[in-house]
């Protein structure tokens, strides 16, 4: 009897992770037309090496960037000649909460890894990421696939550029200085 509901559990494992939608987490895949490097700042040096990271985000049809999720599943960027694309995971990857045949927003999202250890650690930290604006980078609707068809590709991906999260201003930070002062000051009157 133990070995008939092992057998039952393992199967019904095994049913569940086919029926997960999958994608290929790749920026170069030329049979499918994509060839989408990504860049630095300046708009010119591709991100080159473990001091960057990209990972893909996605959400529901219809979800603001936003509110994406990180699969988790951030990737080095090559060197050389290759610099501009990230390593490749694995030829498959599963997208959490979405079945094969179900279409799902995603977006890639990089970041300089001495700013923070994840994008949004990054992003916190006012340092270079990807922007999560549509228009800046763009986000990818794709119809996911699974097995035993091969991986949906991220067709529609193309090239951006990090941004340099801007810090609050002098400005800003005076002017807020100068409030906590008239407030003290009312306070005492």
């Amino acid at each position: 009897m133990k070995k008939l509901i092992l057998t039952a559990v393992a199967a019904l494992a095994f049913v569940n992770v086919w029926a997960q939608g999958q994608l290929n987490f790749v920026n170069r895949d030329l049979a499918n037309g994509i060839d989408a490097p990504i860049f630095d700042v300046d708009g010119i040096t591709k991100l080159s090496g473990a001091g960057y990271m990209a990972d893909l985000y996605f959400g529901p049809v219809g979800a603001d960037p936003s509110t994406f999720t990180s699969l988790g599943l951030a990737q080095p960027f090559r060197t050389g000649a290759a610099a501009g694309y990230w390593q490749v995971p694995a030829t498959s990857i599963a997208v959490p909460g979405f079945a094969a045949s179900q279409d799902v927003l995603v977006q890639v999202r990089a970041w300089r890894v001495s700013d923070g250890a994840t994008w949004q650690a990054a992003y916190n930290n006012a340092g270079h990421v990807s922007p999560i604006e549509a228009s800046l980078n763009p986000v990818v609707r794709v119809t996911l696939t699974g097995p035993p068809n091969a991986p949906a590709a991220l067709v529609g991906l193309t090239s951006h550029s990090l941004i340099a999260v801007p810090e609050p201003s002098t400005i800003l930070l005076g002017l807020a200085g100068l409030g906590g002062l008239l407030y003290l000051r009312r306070r005492k009157a």
